[in-house]
């Protein structure tokens, strides 16, 4: 059909630049925080050092223009040289989703436990502690939910020889 390739620009373009308007709207609320924010196609992307998680967190969920106030995944990566820590968060007004990346060391590392802003990061964080060895700082001891307490190494770590 001879319009539908401009109506699909045009929403595309539309889309692209909500996009950006809602990267600057991000970076204003973390101005003062050592982070980087990415447009990327679909998604925004915000790269935080593990020091400043809590706060970053903190802003985008209390942030009334864009509240990230639903945690939609939480996932650990070892990528071989650094572990990588990945928060998708959720505004449904506007709705969009954003990713959070933390990298951490690859012999492991610490990150904050987000439990107490986000209740349902508790079952995340115990399963990532025990796939990957990822601690959370402010958490009680982790109960094991997959493997035995004979389990030696961590099964999703690319140097596991279990």
């Amino acid at each position: 059909m001879p319009g539908e390739k401009n109506e699909l620009e045009e929403l595309y373009f539309k889309a692209r630049l909500s996009l950006l308007n809602l990267k600057d709207r991000i970076q204003e609320t973390l101005r003062d925080l050592k982070v980087q924010v990415e447009a990327e196609e679909a998604e925004i992307i915000v790269r935080v050092d593990r020091g400043d998680l809590l706060e970053v967190l903190q802003r985008l969920k209390e942030e009334s223009r864009i509240s990230f106030d639903l945690l939609l995944d939480m996932v650990g990566l070892d990528l071989g040289k650094e572990l990588e820590m990945m928060y998708y968060l959720c505004a449904s007004e506007p709705w969009q989703i954003l990713v959070i990346k933390v990298p951490l060391p690859a012999e492991g590392g610490t990150v904050p436990s987000i439990a107490s802003l986000f209740k349902g990061a508790d079952w995340y964080e115990r399963e990532i502690h025990e796939m990957l060895g990822i601690q959370f700082s402010g958490r009680k001891e982790i109960e094991r939910l997959f493997t035995s307490e004979q389990q030696e190494g961590f099964p999703l770590r690319k140097d596991f020889r279990g």
